[in-house]
């Protein structure tokens, strides 16, 4: 649990020490009075981003320390923010942001306000059963399992779509054939028909240039 908190040139705050007791704390005070700041101070601690117009007087850094007990053990974490930017430091040692929140994610946890909202939205509810758990490697097969199925699934309804797709051109290639060979042309007669055919067909390039042609003068 959180003993001790000290905030230093944060926003509205001078310098604050805040001494937190076993069991139930409750912080009140006016609007705009800095109960938040508190908050957001601690959210500070565990990896949020620092916006630079919290200082409170410009050339001092932000200073923020929290005492723990965990374990029966004292920790000490600490921040300062100072020309726009943060170290961070657990008992005193500077440590990279990353390693301190593997080591101290466990020391606090938020809970807002209407948090409970995801008890009755069952989009959430799979996140629920996920965390419970407790197994990041089968959580990571079965996800994979899921895409890999949905890849092999897609992949089976466009060849069904090929498919239709092939069968519609294939019937009407067999029409197409079907309606020449009532035709019965000669051989004399099909060339004559594709010379006709290229004659049209040129004609039909020319008609089309001298058009736009037309349309652009």
């Amino acid at each position: 649990m959180i003993e001790k908190l000290t905030i230093k040139n944060f926003a509205i705050i001078n310098d604050m020490t805040v001494e937190f007791h076993k069991g139930f704390n409750i912080i009140t005070g006016e609007t705009g009075a800095g109960k938040s700041l508190i908050i957001n101070a601690i959210d500070l601690l565990f990896g949020s981003k620092v916006n630079r117009q919290m200082v409170r007087v410009a050339g001092k850094p932000i200073s923020i320390e929290a005492a723990f007990k965990s374990n029966g053990e004292n920790v000490v974490l600490s921040m300062e923010y100072a020309k726009g930017k943060t170290q961070r430091f657990l008992d005193g040692k500077k440590m990279a942001k990353s390693s301190l929140l593997e080591l101290c994610s466990s020391l606090m946890q938020f809970q807002k306000q209407h948090d409970s909202n995801n008890l009755l939205n069952p989009n959430k509810h799979i996140d629920f059963l996920d965390n419970y758990c407790m197994d990041p490697g089968m959580l990571f097969n079965i996800k994979n399992s899921y895409y890999n199925y949905i890849s092999s699934e897609k992949l089976y309804l466009d060849m069904l779509d090929n498919a239709s797709h092939y069968n519609d051109k294939l019937s009407l290639y067999r029409y197409q054939f079907e309606e020449l060979n009532l035709i019965n042309l000669s051989e004399d007669e099909e060339v004559l028909v594709n010379q006709k055919y290229k004659k049209y067909n040129h004609s039909k390039k020319i008609r089309d240039i001298l058009n736009n042609y037309n349309m652009e003068n």
